[in-house]
């Protein structure tokens, strides 16, 4: 049986959501799969190794053929004076591959994909959701000062590792709280305010569309290639901020106010078909990683 080591955080417990979604993959596909921690400097040979976010040099000696892709957002220092030696780098979105060639790299553009959490059993309801969990990334701040300045908008609901002065009085905060009841919470909520400064993928906003969300985020990469304006709200970025190797994109608490009114004043017959939008665009992105990925394993493994 033909091996794939993934290379990543950790040795297999507490796994990041993308090892569990390639995991599943790759074994779907007929292929080992064995979880290593980046910070080894030795580890099982391997046919194809599968760097994930994370890169170490050391490793690239035990596979015979190898792939990393990065979340932009955290691209490791020192990896670009061993990417010539890699055998491909996957670009997760449109402008993740625009970056990467700014470093000169050349990626192959493969996208990603998310787990389904829609559950139609769920009685949806007029509330509004954000989970921004353990990040600093998610717009939190921004979404807090809408709600603030508006009192109007409807309830919130958001999951948030920090802790807030001033919460407003509209405003639900939950703390973190265990997948199953993140679930219900995606599916009983109607609008996802998601205005998120950057993203490496954005499980949340894919797993919000195919939940049949109205979604509210930032008109930028990738955020705007999960949620098009077709079923979606994209909210104008009005300051950008350099970090690392790419952006943080903010927008205006005014522009997020706005999008949620326009998202509470949908009628049913245009919220069932923008739900509908969503959740085939997010399921086609997802069948598509899907072969891409596939395929490109399967050539590396027989050009070995």
């Amino acid at each position: 049986m033909k091996t794939v080591n993934l290379i990543s955080r950790d040795n297999g417990s507490g796994l990041t959501r993308d090892m569990q979604i390639l995991t599943g993959l790759l074994r779907s596909s007929g292929y080992q799969v064995r979880w290593i921690d980046h910070r080894q400097n030795r580890m099982p040979a391997c046919h194809v190794g599968i760097f994930l976010e994370e890169f170490n040099c050391a490793l690239l000696e035990t596979m015979e053929a190898s792939v990393f892709i990065p979340n932009m957002d955290c691209f490791p220092d020192g990896v670009l004076d061993c990417l010539d030696t890699v055998d491909q780098v996957w670009a997760k979105g449109i402008g993740a591959a625009e970056e990467l060639r700014r470093l000169g790299v050349a990626p192959v553009v493969t996208g990603f994909m998310s787990g389904d959490m829609f559950d139609p059993a769920v009685e949806r309801e007029d509330l509004c959701l954000h989970v921004s969990g353990k990040s600093s990334a998610k717009g939190t701040q921004a979404v807090l000062e809408a709600w603030r300045r508006h009192p109007d908008l409807p309830t919130l609901c958001m999951t948030a590792i920090q802790a807030f002065d001033d919460i407003p009085a509209n405003v639900r905060h939950l703390g973190i709280v265990p997948l199953p009841q993140v679930q219900d919470l995606m599916n009983r909520c109607r609008i996802h305010v998601l205005p998120s400064l950057i993203e490496g993928w954005g499980h949340g906003l894919a797993e919000g569309a195919m939940c049949g969300a109205s979604v509210v985020t930032t008109d930028a990469s990738p955020m705007n290639e999960h949620i098009r304006p077709e079923f979606g709200f994209l909210l104008p970025v009005v300051r950008t901020e350099s970090i690392g190797v790419t952006e943080l994109n903010h927008v205006d608490p005014d522009d997020i106010a706005d999008a949620v009114r326009q998202a509470v004043g949908l009628g049913a017959a245009d919220r069932e078909t923008s739900a509908l939008l969503a959740r085939d665009h997010v399921l086609a992105r997802n069948a598509s990683f899907a072969a891409t990925a596939t395929r490109l394993i399967d050539e590396l493994v027989s050009s070995i």
